[in-house]
């Protein structure tokens, strides 16, 4: 369609986009939560090779021939099938050169993507990607995991908020420099050590279809926590090697993507002791920075994470359409 306003035709995705996109993408500034600098071939095997790609989803704003905008808007997965879950729609992205018309690009891309998700049979539609509704962009946008809006998207939280978007979830990020770490040698650490020990499993197999379409490119750790006298596994912690972020920091980061702990072994600090022995064996491993992620109100996660020296970097914001 043509906006006459500023002259502006909104299009489908096509096979010549990539390039184009990977330009408009490494314009936009990293302070947006944007991953930089990515090419071509990794908007073809991290977007349009997940088997849920749907071009009419990923639309491009032209003027005058050249790509001055795009928004990508897609769903999430039934659970447990390979199936999309199509009643819950979720705008994923939006770029858009700046310049005089700005806002009234973004206004009109995400007024297609809008049409596009209740074409589809969204009843409920949603801004900024969190689990279940994360299908593009893990690993590209964000930092260890899709927590929603990235705190410095101005365009998109304004876009959004511009349309009537509610907030309805805030996520914090947080990080860890390994330089000097040393796990905790308090007495509730020492005795956990004497009865547990940590055996590391390099990528473990997906526990879902969807979690296998996020992760398929990404090389993960899971450092699991077993009594030395045997027994079932007490706790988990999978990490994944955030290679887009190493490569523009210059700096080894992984993600620390889950954490979860026995419901019969949980109140012994374990969860703890299982991040901090996961963390030396990453900063032995020559890893230099970990970052999590955890929801703005878990006082808990937020707490054992401070405690071994994270600090907060980045907040998130999902949004939904009243």
């Amino acid at each position: 369609m043509i906006d006459s306003l500023a002259g502006i035709c909104c299009r489908a995705f096509n096979n010549i986009d990539p390039p184009r996109l990977a330009e408009l993408w490494n314009q936009a500034g990293d302070q947006r939560g944007l991953v930089q600098p990515i090419s071509a071939m990794t908007w073809e095997s991290e977007v349009l090779a997940k088997p849920y790609f749907d071009p009419s989803g990923l639309i491009l704003a032209e003027r005058d021939g050249q790509v001055v905008g795009m928004i990508h808007a897609g769903f999430g997965a039934v659970e447990g099938t390979c199936e999309l879950e199509y009643q819950m729609g979720v705008v994923t992205q939006i770029i858009v050169q700046h310049g005089p018309h700005q806002s009234d690009i973004e206004d009109l891309l995400l007024r297609q993507a809008e049409a596009y998700l209740v074409g589809k049979g969204a009843k409920v539609l949603y801004g900024g990607q969190m689990q279940p509704l994360n299908p593009f962009y893990f690993g590209l946008y964000g930092r260890s995991d899709l927590g929603g809006v990235h705190s410095g998207d101005e365009s998109m939280h304004g876009v959004l908020r511009r349309a009537g978007y509610q907030p309805c979830s805030h996520s914090v990020s947080l990080q860890r420099e390994l330089f000097g770490f040393r796990p905790p040698s308090d007495r509730r650490a020492m005795q956990n050590r004497r009865q547990y020990h940590v055996i590391v499993d390099h990528n473990p197999p997906a526990v879902d279809w969807w979690q296998a379409c996020m992760l398929a490119n990404t090389e993960r750790v899971c450092y699991r926590l077993v009594p030395r006298q045997g027994g079932p596994v007490a706790g988990e912690a999978i990490f994944w090697s955030m290679e887009a972020m190493s490569r523009a920091r210059g700096a080894t980061t992984f993600g620390l993507l889950s954490l979860s702990v026995n419901k019969t072994t949980r109140g012994q600090g374990l969860g703890g002791f299982l991040v901090a022995e996961s963390l030396r064996q990453l900063h032995d491993n020559a890893v230099k920075i970990v970052e999590t992620q955890t929801m703005s109100d878990n006082v808990v996660a937020r707490r054992l994470y401070e405690k071994l020296g994270f600090a907060e970097v980045a907040q998130g914001t999902v949004y939904r359409r009243p």
